[in-house]
Parts: structure tokens; sequence; C-alpha cells
């Protein structure tokens, strides 16, 4: 996938699978990206890949998501470990800045719907 000037992306991957947990269930989905160049090179990376895991277990929810990068360059000089802490924050050129492995969280509670919505 390439957008002139802005985006380029080598292979793209997806893949999620359940099962079955005693009590509930488990959804785990990854989706990884190679050859991640943003900005003309500003920001790029070798690979980007994401795991996210959702389980209910006797109707209480849980969910993690953990991303790792590999050879993760912004600015052409900034090397980034390739597991990033969740919400870092880099400054580019002093004109931007860049949320890395953004994370929010919130409480589940009973009144919580439960959806799954698709979107193309």
């Amino acid at each position: 996938m390439t957008v002139p000037g802005l985006l380029k992306v080598g292979l793209v991957t997806t893949s999620v699978a359940t099962r079955a947990v005693i009590g509930g269930y488990e959804v785990r989905s990854e989706a990884r990206a190679t050859g991640v160049n943003l900005l003309n090179g500003l920001i790029a990376a070798d690979a980007i890949d994401t795991v996210t895991t959702v389980t209910t277990v006797d109707g209480v929810g849980n969910a993690s998501a953990q991303t790792t990068f590999m050879n993760l360059k912004i600015g052409g000089v900034v090397k980034m470990p390739a597991k990033v802490p969740a919400n870092k924050v880099i400054k580019v050129l002093n004109i931007a800045t860049v949320t890395l492995n953004y994370a929010l969280s919130f409480p589940m509670t009973a009144s919580v719907k439960r959806s799954v919505s698709v979107s193309r």
C-alpha cells in the first residue's frame, strides 16, 4: 500500500482466533505490517506487530494489547526498543509529537453492551 509522500507499507497480515476457556471464551487477534515508512522516512520500522487478547470468564471481561516495533526510527535517528511502554510520546523535529503504543483503559461494568462491529 502506498500513498506517495505520506505512507508506504510492504505486507500486512492479520489473524483472529477464538477458543473456549473454562467459564467463557478468549479471542486473540494479531496484525503485522512490514516495511512501514511514513512521511518519506521521517518515521520508519521494519515491522510493527500488535497482539490483542480479550477474555470473558463468568461474565467478567479482561483485555490486553502489546505492540512490538522492529527497528523503529523516528526522525531518522531515534531508535526505540522493540517493546515500547504504553503512551510513549516522542517529539519529531520540534514540529509534531508521536504517541507510540497508545493505550486507553476504562472499567468494565455490568451495563457495558457487548457487541462486535466490522466495517470496510
